[in-house]
């Protein structure tokens, strides 16, 4: 069943905290991460240990075996580019940019070599190692070392009680990850225990505003990977001209019976993007309701400026959204 446009939805607005939980790196941490590897580059390519090949030492930065290769950010015809890879540290050593995609905006050269950093640290969060193949991460019931229950098991009760309760209002969910986390658990999980409640596709579509990593199984080479997913990412600032799934985003918004925000801190060129903010079209009586981890009051400020009300935000992990306010009750 499509998704029809006069029908309002319920939309759950997604950003990197609402993958935290499930051991993947958040902005800063992408950030730290790539610089991190680039560092470590630097000080094997001017170590006496090793032979000056900089394409077998680029081999060596992410894992030992050599599944990711750092060349493949800094290539130039194929081949490790050095003098590329030396403006690149020389700038991105003590940036004072918090993401790498900021990072990236400030130095559009860098474009590739951003994209790939990205697709590479995220790669090795999401992939592990079975029998000399890589396959996607399995989330557990359970995070925090067993101390919570996560999120997303959480919301898939509350919305199969709802559909069974009789509401018909469909999903969109709007998801600035590149991870396929959420997605992943929910059709594994979705219909467990209620065959009867219908197939994923039938209450929920899925909107990727810059881009998505599709799962892969029995991959053997994991940099052809991470070089296929670089691919797949848009940056916010290549996004001038309205892509499809930044128009999708947009109409489900300004439609919204009500929009449930998680993870998101409403940077403001997003937020826009999509229609959070200075939207004209957006409906009156859409309700808002969002997460503010540490109840920082920067964040507070946009979830207010995108709509939510003060005492429609809620502090904590992402389930305390769920346990706390609209979901209501969560079923056993």
């Amino acid at each position: 069943m499509g998704h029809n446009p006069e029908l309002r939805c319920n939309v759950l607005v997604l950003g990197a905290g609402s993958s935290a939980d499930f051991g993947i790196p958040i902005g800063a941490d992408v950030l730290n991460a790539a610089i991190a590897r680039v560092e470590g580059l630097l000080r094997a390519l001017k170590s006496d240990d090793w032979p000056f090949n900089p394409n077998e030492l680029a081999t060596r930065v992410f894992r030992d075996s050599g599944d990711l290769n750092l060349k493949y950010a800094f290539d130039t015809n194929g081949q490790f580019d050095i003098d590329l890879f030396f403006k690149f540290h020389e700038e991105i050593h003590d940036t004072h940019c918090e993401t790498l995609d900021n990072f990236a905006f400030e130095n559009r050269k860098f474009g590739r070599a951003c994209r790939y950093l990205t697709a590479a640290i995220l790669i090795e969060k999401l992939y592990k190692s079975e029998n000399g193949r890589f396959n996607p991460i399995r989330t557990n019931r359970n995070v925090d070392g067993g101390s919570r229950r996560n999120w997303i098991d959480k919301f898939i009760s509350v919305a199969r009680k709802r559909i069974r309760d009789g509401e018909r209002t469909r999903w969109s969910i709007i998801n600035f990850n590149y991870d396929f986390i959420f997605e992943q658990r929910l059709r594994q999980k979705w219909r467990v225990g209620s065959p009867q409640i219908g197939e994923v596709d039938e209450h929920f579509e899925f909107v990727h505003p810059h881009g998505r990593f599709l799962p892969a199984e029995n991959v053997r080479d994991l940099s052809k990977l991470a070089l296929n997913y670089a691919d797949q990412i848009t940056y916010v600032h290549e996004t001038a001209d309205m892509s499809e799934p930044l128009n999708t985003a947009y109409s489900r918004i300004s439609k919204a019976k009500n929009i449930y925000i998680m993870g998101f801190a409403c940077a403001e060129e997003n937020s826009r993007l999509v229609g959070l903010i200075d939207n004209n079209h957006r409906s009156s009586d859409t309700v808002v309701f969002a997460q503010n981890f540490s109840g920082n009051q920067t964040v507070q400020d946009r979830l207010v400026r995108a709509g939510a009300q003060s005492n429609n935000i809620y502090r904590g992990f992402c389930d305390a959204l769920i346990d706390n306010s609209f979901f209501g009750e969560v079923p056993v």
